[in-house]
């Protein structure tokens, strides 16, 4: 778990070499005008949940639904073209597999840890500057997962992307 450029990020390492990874990460946060925050100092500004998103073509949502509150299902809300489902982890596998016994293939499935809060951005310096941030994270070979709690504001992620 770490601090850096004024926003939260809950990373997870897989490492056979401890020092070498702390050494790597830390020196991605302080080029980039960060710090890192002890072991477990943001854990609690994050949840671990399990998150499907399935394809809403074609798909009743009504019968989704109610394959996912059967299976244990905590929330589910549609996303343009996806339904995106939230469970607690220990229930997890039983809304995967509930879904795929109606029928219902999820296009991506697993355990995730998403913020209490998200900062806006709405800056587009800024915004670059975190996208390049968790890419530079997300390179590290030990590096398994990155959690921002930032959300960039639709039109200058598009504005991004379109360059």
């Amino acid at each position: 778990m770490s601090r850096g450029l004024g926003d939260v990020y809950k990373r997870q390492v897989l490492t056979d070499n401890k020092n070498r990874s702390v050494s790597d990460v830390r020196n991605v946060f302080t080029k980039n005008g960060g710090s890192m925050a002890g072991a477990g100092a943001v854990a609690h500004m994050f949840q671990r949940k399990g998150q499907v998103f399935i394809n809403a073509d074609g798909v009743d949502e009504d019968d989704v639904f109610e394959l996912v509150v059967e299976a244990g299902g905590e929330d589910m809300q549609r996303d343009a073209e996806q339904f995106e489902i939230l469970t607690e982890p220990t229930e997890f596998m039983a809304v995967v597999e509930a879904l795929s016994g109606g029928g219902i293939e999820p296009t991506s499935a697993e355990l995730v840890f998403l913020p209490d809060t998200e900062v806006p951005v709405s800056d587009r310096k800024q915004a670059e500057s975190l996208i390049r941030f968790v890419d530079l994270l997300e390179d590290l070979d030990d590096v398994q997962n990155v959690y921002p709690n930032f959300n960039i504001d639709d039109e200058i992620l598009d504005a991004i992307n379109e360059e």
